[in-house]
């Protein structure tokens, strides 16, 4: 390799570091406005959110095995529910369906919450074509941006799937 493919190559490398960095800070930005409006959402929707856990993360074997962007602990006429969110900038089907496979498998992660009704929800600033009806459809609450918060953006008589 030439002394100007290797200037090239390091340049790209430094580039996509810096994308990397930019689309995280991104991403923290969605979720650093979902947490808090999905807390006072649900408290206004009856739930008494206990607890908010920011970019949790779950560990084994020293390896992160998975990371939920918004995870509330709450109760709601009697019943305790860990509502877990997804919160992404463009949020496709894939992202749903992908996210729906998360819920599926939170049970076992969270084994002090064994008792607890999983209820998921997703927060996007763009969704394509469908994709919010699609979360709809599949009984997660879904959460769009208006000015510097987010709303809840489901039909009045909508309820949401529980994952066990």
């Amino acid at each position: 390799m030439n002394n100007a493919e290797e200037r090239f190559w390091k340049a790209l490398e430094s580039s996509n570091k810096e994308i990397r960095h930019l689309t995280d800070e991104w991403g923290r930005f969605v979720e650093g406005i979902v947490a808090p409006s999905a807390v006072k959402i649900f408290n206004r929707m009856g739930y008494k959110v206990s607890d908010n856990y920011h970019r949790r993360k779950v560990w084994k074997n020293s390896k992160v095995v998975a990371e939920f962007d918004t995870l509330l602990v709450a109760e709601k006429d009697g019943k305790r529910a860990l509502i877990i969110g997804e919160a992404k900038t463009h949020c496709s089907s894939d992202d749903i369906k992908d996210f729906i496979e998360t819920l599926q498998e939170a049970g076992k992660y969270f084994k002090e919450y064994k008792n607890y009704d999983i209820i998921g929800f997703v927060a996007g600033i763009n969704y394509d074509k469908g994709a919010s009806k699609f979360a709809i459809k599949n009984g997660l609450y879904v959460f769009s941006p208006l000015g510097d918060t987010m709303i809840l953006d489901v039909p009045k008589d909508f309820k949401p799937k529980v994952w066990k």
